[in-house]
């Protein structure tokens, strides 16, 4: 069922901006046209340690690139953290989570890696927070693949 943004507030039980903003009965928040959220640009050469939460775009310029190796933060449980590669670039990028603790949940059997490696053009991610240890990836994609090969995959290692 379809439900415009007059009619999510007008439901609001608890008001925290007038009807701009509240809370529903079922303790939703209710009011706000989307959630913002912070965007980091990181270049391409210089291994940087990502923020825990919002949009991170790696852009890179250059085939010969990588790769380069940056860092995921510990995860805050319940925040999720997007990260896309903006670049028609072959270069390479590795996003290691160990050095701060924690691990990426990404394979299908349950164990745990400790690198994101987007490799080639495009590619993006979306993880969550599970623990203050444990990233969970809720969504990958190959955007803009020109090879048969995966621009994103996860290891346990730098390889």
């Amino acid at each position: 069922m379809a439900q415009s943004l007059d009619t999510l507030r007008n439901n609001a039980v608890t008001s925290i901006h007038g009807r701009r903003l509240g809370l529903q009965q079922d303790e939703t928040l209710v009011g706000a046209r989307d959630l913002k959220l912070a965007i980091e640009d990181i270049q391409s050469t210089v291994p940087t340690t990502a923020l825990a939460y919002g949009v991170t775009r790696v852009l890179t310029s250059g085939s010969s690139q990588g790769p380069v190796q940056h860092f995921l933060p510990a995860p805050i449980p319940g925040v999720r953290k997007y990260i896309s590669m903006q670049t028609t670039s072959t270069g390479s990028q590795q996003f290691l989570s160990t050095a701060n603790g924690a691990s990426i949940l990404a394979a299908s059997d349950g164990t745990t890696k400790g690198v994101i490696n987007f490799r080639g053009p495009g590619g993006a991610v979306q993880l969550i927070g599970l623990t203050t240890a444990v990233w969970g990836v809720t969504h990958g994609m190959n955007v803009g693949s020109t090879d048969v090969v995966a621009n994103v995959t996860y290891s346990t290692s730098t390889a």
